[in-house]
């Protein structure tokens, strides 16, 4: 079905017409208003009030006022993180502010928003702990009084805990030369392990969470463990070696 067209808008020839016969009415009610009769000048007056009724169905029949806002421009909005970061840890609650833009003072605007794991809230701060780490997609809805509304996203990389390298190594006490080295009481996401032996050589395949080395010479050598979690995050230990002359 079609639907009917919507009037055309006045032009502004139309308007000054309008505006032009509105004001030689007045006119004429002025000038009767001064010589008439008390019945005469009660006619006038109805005669002004259905004008004045006229005028606000002409109003109409062209389309609504706008509204009046103080503020210029479409409603927007963003989001902001705590000191604008987006890699957050996993063990404490993203606190998360919605900043508008554009918004007439006292104006109401809601705001709802997405976290990306499922759940949602409400309000211009919020505050949102992850069960897991990973990356979430947060999306903010924002509406104001005049039903405009505004969307904004931010992703988070949200932080395994910290690692933790922990080394415990192990001499052969006939052949101190001969070293056992083992990360696994380490801690963390997903962990890749490097040695460094402290006298040049290093074991930087990732995968080695024990590793075992022959020193060639006595002396005191540092062993190093750094430990990489699936995030990126660094741990370091180390640890004092001492290979006593035969």
């Amino acid at each position: 079905m079609l639907s009917e067209a919507p009037p055309a808008a006045p032009t502004s020839s139309e308007r000054s017409s309008f505006f032009n016969e509105l004001r030689d009415e007045f006119a004429i009610v002025k000038r009767e208003a001064v010589s008439s009769t008390p019945l005469v000048r009660r006619l006038i007056l109805l005669s002004l009030v259905l004008v004045i009724a006229a005028l606000i169905l002409s109003i109409t029949a062209h389309g609504k006022l706008p509204q009046a806002v103080s503020a210029a421009g479409p409603l927007g909005v963003s989001v902001v993180t705590p000191d604008g970061k987006t890699a957050l840890p996993v063990t404490a609650p993203v606190k998360l502010t919605a900043q508008p833009d554009n918004v007439a003072k006292n104006e109401k605007v809601s705001y709802t928003w997405t976290f990306g794991d499922g759940a949602t809230g409400n309000g211009v701060d919020v505050a949102h702990t992850y069960a897991n780490y990973g990356y979430y997609e947060v999306v903010v809805t924002a509406r104001d009084a005049q039903g405009q509304q505004a969307r904004a996203t931010v992703t988070l990389n949200v932080l395994p805990p910290a690692p933790q390298a922990v080394i415990k190594a192990t001499q052969d006490r006939a052949y101190s030369y001969i070293l056992s080295a083992d990360g696994t009481s380490s801690k963390g996401a997903e962990l890749r392990y490097y040695w460094d032996f402290g006298d040049g050589h290093v074991s930087d395949s990732g995968d080695d969470r024990q590793a075992s080395h022959l020193y060639l010479a006595a002396g005191t050598y540092t062993l190093t463990l750094t430990v990489v979690d699936v995030a990126g995050q660094q741990s370091v230990a180390t640890k004092q070696i001492t290979v006593k002359k035969l």
